[in-house]
């Protein structure tokens, strides 16, 4: 079945589900531009008498369908993220409403600036290095998870903003937010993605070498590359200029410079990594880079 039908079909099993209980339910689908020139579809289940509604995006429960899943047990799932979620919006809703505190709760992130592209017409953006830094605004953090928007161009005229200020104000409240983790177990990699560097491309680095920096919440962790002092705080740790690889938007990993493998090998670690072991949405870069402790200077090595 392709995906299309699927949808229809989907949409056609929640309304059968839940219309028959509550003529006041609206069902429909929409398509969602995400990181990285991502479209995913939106499945939105809303009463009209609500101002907001959770997004499901389809796609994860079309690969589950695929592999035998029945869409009635995909619509009972469904229905109970509605029900957990969906029912009371007033709260979330006046949250996302206020934009009274704003300048305290934009935040930074960093993305590929090519694969982006149509992103960035319309979105305030800081250019670094092959990259993009781009903004959000947190809505509300808590033990479920981090509700944040985009940042627009017409979100930064209303809120009366230029661009140096707003990636002032971001960059502070981002390190306040999530503060930066530095982590020495390149084990965790391999663990969290189930792929073995050793099988996939030669014998992996010692883990004493390698080191991971992301934040506390693991999620968009790779912008604490931004964060005053981190880079040489990192390089200090090492007693070394350091090389840093793109791991994903969550997270990098640094290695000392004058490590045993050279910078083919850490470009060939990072390649492979980004088409085996991470979303098309997390790709982050490509590209290796050198931070040196005497300029405080970061070049990409291409």
């Amino acid at each position: 079945m392709k995906f299309e039908e699927f949808t229809e079909l989907l949409v056609d099993c929640m309304k059968a589900r839940l219309v028959p209980n509550d003529s006041g339910i609206q069902i429909k689908t929409d398509k969602i531009l995400k990181n990285n020139g991502v479209t995913l579809t939106a499945l939105n289940i809303r009463k009209t008498s609500q101002n907001i509604c959770p997004t499901i995006y389809i796609e994860p429960y079309y690969r589950e369908f695929e592999k035998g899943r029945s869409m009635a047990d995909i619509c009972s799932s469904i229905i109970d993220i509605y029900m957990r979620n969906g029912t009371d919006d007033r709260l979330t809703f006046e949250k996302v409403m206020d934009e009274s505190d704003v300048k305290n709760n934009i935040i930074l992130r960093i993305v590929n600036r090519e694969k982006n592209r149509k992103l960035l017409e319309t979105v305030p953006y800081v250019e670094y290095q092959n990259m993009a830094v781009t903004f959000r605004r947190v809505i509300e953090v808590s033990d479920t998870g981090i509700s944040s928007s985009g940042v627009t161009n017409s979100d930064m005229d209303r809120w009366r903003l230029d661009l140096d200020t707003m990636y002032r104000l971001a960059l502070a409240n981002t390190e306040r937010l999530f503060p930066p983790v530095i982590k020495d177990l390149f084990s965790v990699l391999e663990d969290r993605y189930d792929y073995s560097v050793s099988e996939n491309i030669g014998q992996a680095p010692d883990i004493d070498e390698l080191y991971v920096m992301t934040n506390e919440y693991d999620i968009n962790g790779a912008s604490v590359i931004l964060y005053d002092g981190t880079l040489a705080r990192c390089a200090d740790m090492v007693d070394d200029d350091i090389y840093i690889l793109p791991c994903s938007v969550h997270e990098l990993l640094f290695i000392r410079a004058h490590c045993s493998f050279g910078e083919d090998y850490l470009k060939n670690l990072v390649h492979e990594a980004n088409r085996s072991a991470i979303t098309p949405m997390e790709f982050l870069s490509d590209s290796i880079y050198v931070y040196r402790r005497d300029s405080g200077e970061l070049t990409e090595i291409v």
